[in-house]
């Protein structure tokens, strides 16, 4: 009996060892004061303390198991928190349609996620970012966050009043709805093994019950992102399709609905003093109020002794039919100065101008239904810190 037991504890301690696993808490906590101005037929001005204007505050969790014969199975849960204010929660999405308020309690808005790895690349379960959303981040030298947001995703879904009618994208777009990330999502990564070429494909499911409705596929969607990296050079193409046959591209009242296209190129070069960066992208609201936007942005960075300048120039227009076209264009400059590995000082400065109707504003200010062409002036400046 002794001997099997010690047998028994043998073959316990070796499978303890060859399946090796880690887990780890991190976060980001990133606060600051953000100040707006709008000057159009109302003039208005904003200033409040503001969290996540360069890195979005985060509190995540992640581990990994090694399974052996180079397979290993991980999971990743990550969860918006406010640092100004203490609370916690990003905005959901029920089955990629409707949206819930920002804030109401943490959950994992971010990334909820296991996954499956090995010498065929990852299979992957659960909420993260769509493949068409990364292009419109990795080439944004602000990665879409406070006032420097990349024009591309800031204005797409409040470029002109009223939201019914120049809506391109879902209602809720900003950080919740499938245009960035998507729920109940089966995502395949590439391995790092195909000579700088990679990809990702995913599926997500609305989950609607099929009774012959007009929502019964809306929230299913499809992306896929392909792209190739070598050296200074890194640059990629995406494509992505949500079905809304019947979900309303705004919460207005009767407003259109209608399935999102969108596609997106973009690249970047490292020249070791200055990193410059481009993206285009086009989005395609179908239906019978169906309308069309396109934009483009162009940035650089730069090393300043422990420092990095940021600079970025983007557009986005709406071609809303019968001589509607609101548009915005929009610059941005910014100063990031790390005073460690892990806590950075930075300010952002960003200039914006509407015309043909587009209204949208920066640092919170906001402006009146007839403002028909204004200006709008935003600035951040804070304090982040990474455990």
């Amino acid at each position: 009996m002794k001997k099997k037991l010690v047998a028994l504890v043998g073959v316990a301690l070796a499978g303890s060892a060859c399946a090796q696993s880690s887990v780890a808490v991190y976060g980001v906590l990133d606060t600051g004061l953000t100040w707006g101005k709008a000057s159009g037929s109302v003039s208005t001005r904003a200033l409040k303390m503001s969290s996540g204007s360069f890195n979005g505050s985060r509190l995540g969790f992640r581990g990994k198991e090694d399974l052996g014969a180079g397979l290993a199975v991980s999971f990743w849960l990550e969860g918006t928190i406010f640092t100004d204010d203490g609370r916690a929660g990003g905005a959901l999405t029920t089955n990629n349609q409707t949206v819930s308020a920002a804030g109401s309690g943490l959950n994992f808005s971010r990334r909820s996620t296991i996954g499956l790895s090995g010498p065929f690349g990852e299979l992957r379960l659960g909420r993260d970012l769509v493949p068409s959303y990364w292009n419109l981040s990795l080439y944004d030298p602000f990665l879409n966050n406070g006032v420097g947001t990349n024009v591309m995703l800031g204005v797409a879904s409040a470029l002109g009043a009223p939201a019914a009618r120049f809506g391109v994208l879902p209602a809720g777009v900003g950080t919740s709805a499938s245009y960035v990330r998507a729920s109940n999502m089966i995502s395949y990564f590439t391995p790092p093994t195909l000579g700088g070429f990679y990809a990702q494909a995913a599926y997500w499911f609305g989950e609607n019950a099929r009774t012959g409705a007009a929502n019964d596929h809306d929230g299913n969607g499809s992306g896929l992102r392909m792209g190739y990296a070598s050296g200074p050079f890194d640059g990629a193409i995406a494509w992505g399709r949500t079905k809304a046959s019947a979900t309303p591209v705004a919460t207005t009242p009767g407003a259109p609905s209608g399935d999102n296209r969108s596609w997106n190129i973009g690249a970047s070069w490292d020249f070791g003093a200055v990193r410059v960066m481009s993206v285009y992208g086009r989005d395609v609201r179908e239906g019978t109020a169906g309308v069309r936007g396109r934009g483009w942005l162009m940035g650089a960075t730069a090393p300043v002794g422990v420092g990095e300048v940021k600079l970025s120039y983007g557009a986005y227009r709406i071609d809303g039919g019968a001589g509607a076209d609101p548009s915005v264009n929009k610059l941005t400059v910014g100063y990031v100065h790390n005073l460690s590995k892990r806590t950075a000082l930075y300010a952002t400065i960003a200039h914006l101008r509407n015309r043909n109707g587009a209204q949208m504003t920066l640092g919170g200010a906001i402006l009146s239904a007839t403002s028909a062409r204004s200006t709008s002036m935003g600035t951040d400046v804070g304090i982040r810190l990474i455990f």
